[in-house]
């Protein structure tokens, strides 16, 4: 009897945890970005893993995220939060195979405000040497706690 437990808790865990498997593959704290411009260096605010911008104009900021290499359409999403939708926005992009061209989505901001949200930034194809970069928008005191995205 104990053995049957044993076994049945077993099979209940592996159960529970194929369940709980992300939908997204790869992700990064915000606090991995940084200012697009280096005249903007001293506007990021690093804490617990997310970024804000605590200059009082709005700021760009950049993070190159890594993939496997393999061409094909990926799903991107950003964890961000602002007093206001407009007070973040953020695109994805990807270079072509021979780095002379790019594909992008749309910027795409803030669905509510005051909570943390999450910025649906779609589908993005990248080419087996595609370099692939978030870029985001702040206002002042706005964040980005992370972006995930499938590989």
């Amino acid at each position: 009897m104990k053995t049957a437990l044993k076994t049945l808790s077993l099979a209940a865990s592996f159960a529970l945890a194929a369940q709980a498997t992300p939908a997204h593959a790869n992700g990064l704290g915000g606090a991995a970005m940084k200012a697009s411009s280096t005249a903007d260096d001293n506007c990021p605010v690093y804490a617990y893993g997310w970024i804000a911008n605590s200059c009082t104009t709005t700021k760009s900021f950049i993070l190159a995220l890594p993939f496997s290499g393999a061409s094909g359409y990926r799903t991107f999403t950003v964890m961000a939060q602002g007093a206001t939708t407009g007070d973040v926005s953020c695109r994805i992009a990807a270079t072509t195979n021979t780095q002379n061209g790019f594909y992008s989505g749309s910027w795409v901001s803030l669905p509510a405000a005051g909570s943390p949200q999450t910025i649906e930034l779609g589908t993005l194809f990248t080419d087996t040497k595609s370099s692939l970069y978030l870029l985001c928008n702040l206002a002042q005191n706005a964040k980005i706690y992370s972006v995930q995205w499938d590989n």
